[in-house]
């Protein structure tokens, strides 16, 4: 399958669990909590958060914006589009309430755990991943991963957001490791794959669909890919 493997990387989100699926509950839960159903239905405001999501993102890619400006953006510009006041203060206290819902629906998923946990007995295990420090090491925590890994690497920490390849980089050489020998594990092309291949690193695409905007389409990619993130890991052992 694959040869001088000794280092593997993994993405967080959607790869080592299912965040779309917990995202989507959590979002419909802030729906409700915050009454936007006297408005709309969940399915327009979704939508809309949709929309503007996507608008963001291509001002991101444009560099008209930045990557850390796309969670309040996009929240205060579809709450501004039902005619309702948003601004930072409650774009922060949007997302902190939106974690707890977050949180709360996180399980560990026993069997990914103990392969992973007999994985580490033969590779150096990372997790390189984009987000709030806080929140991804709450999420790390309760999915059963702490101590697991080597180490985190996250984007807030760092201050270096996937696809810069310097957040590839920063773990190869913190490390002393050799990009051949290392298999970077995620879900997003763009994000994960893409930058990883062009460094001469092994990858596996893990085929999840995305809740929001995912841009995918535009990338040719024949390497290893799977849907079933456990199977694939067990050929591994």
């Amino acid at each position: 399958m694959l040869k001088n493997i000794d280092a593997i990387i993994f993405d967080l989100d959607n790869t080592l669990y299912d965040f779309s699926k917990t995202w989507l509950t959590a979002f419909e839960k802030m729906y409700f909590h915050l009454n936007i159903d006297k408005i709309t239905t969940f399915e327009n405001f979704l939508e809309t958060f949709k929309k503007y999501d996507k608008q963001i993102l291509n001002d991101i890619y444009e560099k008209k914006t930045r990557l850390r400006q796309l969670r309040s953006l996009r929240i205060i510009a579809t709450m501004k589009s039902f005619n309702i006041d948003y601004d930072e203060e409650d774009s922060k206290k949007f997302y902190e309430k939106m974690f707890e819902f977050i949180e709360e629906s996180l399980v560990e998923d026993s069997e990914l755990l103990n392969i992973i946990r007999a994985l580490a007995t033969k590779y150096k295990l990372f997790v390189l991943t984009n987000g709030i420090a806080h929140e991804q090491k709450v999420k790390i925590k309760k999915l059963g991963f702490e101590n697991v890994f080597l180490k985190v690497y996250i984007s807030s920490e760092t201050m270096l957001n996937k696809p810069n390849e310097e957040a590839f980089l920063q773990i190869v050489n913190e490390n002393n490791l050799v990009v051949s020998n290392i298999l970077m594990i995620g879900d997003s092309l763009y994000h994960d794959i893409m930058p990883a291949l062009k460094l001469g690193m092994n990858t596996c695409y893990i085929e999840k669909e995305w809740h929001l905007t995912k841009l995918e389409k535009n990338y040719y990619y024949s390497g290893l890919k799977t849907n079933n993130i456990n199977e694939f890991l067990k050929k591994l052992l």
